[in-house]
């Protein structure tokens, strides 16, 4: 699996868009609720050596999900736009993420060779990624559930679930 594709599923989310300056006066942070800032709370993800084993995540690249690396994740919508956008960082580090996503629109990514399509979807209010790899002939299944200041993340690929955990963050 690239390491592309690891952010991919593991963030998500998987149309990357062109680098602009995120206004975060203009974002909107209620309305759905996976809209907001979250950090991910310490410890190894549930079922992660088996995600890892069955998603073929590269060693290089799961030292950033493992759960030794805080993960902050910004979800919100700008008035006036029909997209969402998500900002992923882990504090400390250089790599930091910007992306965006229609509800219900497929799209396509081509990252490091490697051919995706993906739709964002919601399931009451639940925000849903399907992830495929026509190449590959492999989904990925990613769904984030927020409960009141907490989030769980749900991740699912070639039939192994794993789970991470997040807090909100109230600035």
């Amino acid at each position: 699996m690239s390491p592309a594709l690891v952010r991919v599923i593991l963030c998500g989310l998987v149309v990357t868009i062109a680098a602009r300056p995120h206004d975060e006066s203009k974002a909107q942070w209620t309305g759905k609720p996976w809209l907001g800032k979250w950090e991910s709370i310490d410890g190894t993800p549930e079922n992660w050596e088996a995600f890892v084993k069955a998603a073929n995540i590269p060693p290089k690249d799961q030292a950033l999900y493992n759960g030794k690396q805080k993960t902050l994740l910004k979800y919100w919508k700008e008035a006036g736009e029909d997209h969402y956008h998500v900002q992923t960082s882990f504090p400390g580090t250089e790599h930091k993420m910007e992306t965006s996503f229609k509800m219900g629109q497929e799209g396509t990514l081509s990252h490091d060779g490697v051919d995706l399509k993906y739709v964002c979807t919601e399931d009451g209010e639940q925000l849903i990624t399907k992830i495929n790899i026509p190449s590959k002939n492999q989904e990925t299944i990613v769904t984030y559930t927020a409960t009141g200041d907490d989030l769980e993340q749900t991740f699912t690929s070639n039939g192994v679930t794993g789970k991470r955990w997040y807090k909100k963050i109230h600035a």
